[in-house]
């Protein structure tokens, strides 16, 4: 998709939390635009993950900050039929703690055939630690081209990342394949369970599944993929075969983004089903 008509789905959204949020009705947009397993993380801090941590969050950022003016700038849409991405910075003015800058991406699905938001990254504001924003104040577009990938290209970026991680895992070497493969602001989420937030926590967790379950077998299965210049996903099967939990069937969505020139896996969620 071009970026123009990643704003043109997008801008409605943002102009309904904008408006909710000078209403103060920002709990009740919140609820109808944030995608039910939404994940908002603040780098090198923490992760909120489901509706209700992230209204929680915000109902703290707006205590701490009081009702913010905000600008956003220096935007950039991309997407294909599946995902929409953005990224901008947001000038603010708080009534508390003055001016200060913050970088936003945002990854949004399809939900109930209407969109919603997946997952908002904020980066650290200068000098201090804070909670979680996302309120808009002001449009101003800066437009760029973003084609559709294939599925083919997608496939062949991502399938030998995920074959060299299999690799390790079958070696035994379940650290590398997590550290070579992760973003180092990666967030995994296992649907209605909890989510994990940077490497160290994502390898604690797995590592415990891999307790649990013991070195299973599994088939991927039913894969598809899409991307564009600035994230690629995938969603498949696991097949899981576990010598100690019997056959399990793993659903399994991913977003690969770009850290030092490399595709890493950014954000994961995956749904287990045991027959």
């Amino acid at each position: 998709m071009r970026s123009e008509e990643v704003k043109a789905i997008l801008k409605p959204i943002y102009d309904a939390m904008d408006e909710a949020y000078e209403a103060d009705r920002t709990e009740t947009a919140f609820a109808d635009l944030f995608h039910p397993d939404a994940v908002v993380v603040q780098k090198g801090v923490g992760s909120k993950y489901t509706r209700k941590d992230i209204i929680d969050g915000f109902k703290a950022l707006t205590e701490e900050f009081g009702k913010v003016k905000m600008t956003r700038v220096n935007e950039h849409f991309c997407g294909s039929d599946d995902l929409l991405s953005a990224s901008y910075d947001v000038k603010v003015d708080s009534p508390k703690k003055g001016r200060f800058v913050a970088k936003a991406f945002q990854v949004s699905r399809f939900f109930s055939e209407k969109p919603a938001f997946k997952k908002d990254l904020l980066l650290p504001l200068p000098s201090r630690k804070s909670s979680y924003r996302k309120l808009l104040k002001k449009f101003l577009y800066k437009e760029t081209v973003a084609p559709t990938m294939k599925s083919e290209e997608v496939k062949a970026i991502i399938s030998p990342i995920f074959e060299q991680a299999v690799k390790d895992y079958y070696a035994g070497n379940l650290e590398k394949a997590m550290n070579d493969t992760l973003h180092s602001n990666a967030v995994v989420v296992n649907k209605d369970v909890g989510a994990f937030y940077g490497k160290k926590a994502i390898l604690e967790n797995f590592a415990k599944m891999n307790e649990e379950f013991g070195q299973v077998k599994f088939e991927k299965v039913n894969d598809t993929y899409c991307g564009c210049e600035c994230c690629l996903c995938t969603s498949f099967e696991f097949k899981v075969d576990s010598p100690k939990k019997g056959k399990v069937t793993a659903k399994v969505f991913q977003i690969y983004k770009k850290e030092d020139g490399k595709w890493k896996n950014y954000h994961e969620e995956f749904e287990l089903h045991f027959k």
